[in-house]
């Protein structure tokens, strides 16, 4: 029953949101053109929902056992690998493209997350 507890306590909050990601995903191009524009308001929302996604993916893999150089590389390729995924889900809905810039922005927040994590952690 211990094992489970640490699964539930690092693991099923990642889960529920990088799902709530692909949620988001579902949604059509022109949902969003009925929030304001701002320059580079997109990018802005990617690194932020990234650096969240960076954050809880290095909680999961620290789990109890501390961070190491191991848990933020497996980390970042779990960030990139959604991002990627994400990007090609995005090009099957409506109006939806695919944007190497989205990915960056993707890979810049899960840094900025995990880092933040870890400063937070080891401070």
């Amino acid at each position: 029953m211990k094992q489970a507890d640490g699964f539930y306590k690092y693991w099923s909050f990642l889960i529920i949101y990088t799902l709530f990601i692909f949620f988001i995903s579902t949604f059509p191009g022109n949902y969003f053109q009925k929030a304001p524009r701002f320059i580079f308001l997109d990018k802005i929302a990617h690194i932020f929902i990234y650096s969240v996604l960076g954050l809880i993916s290095l909680r999961a893999f620290r789990g109890e056992k501390g961070i190491t150089g191991r848990n933020l590389l497996f980390c970042l390729i779990y960030c990139m690998l959604v991002g990627v995924f994400d990007e090609a889900y995005q090009s099957l809905v409506p109006e939806r493209t695919v944007d190497f810039f989205d990915l960056l922005s993707d890979f810049s927040g899960a840094l900025i997350g995990s880092l933040i994590y870890y400063k937070s952690v080891t401070f």
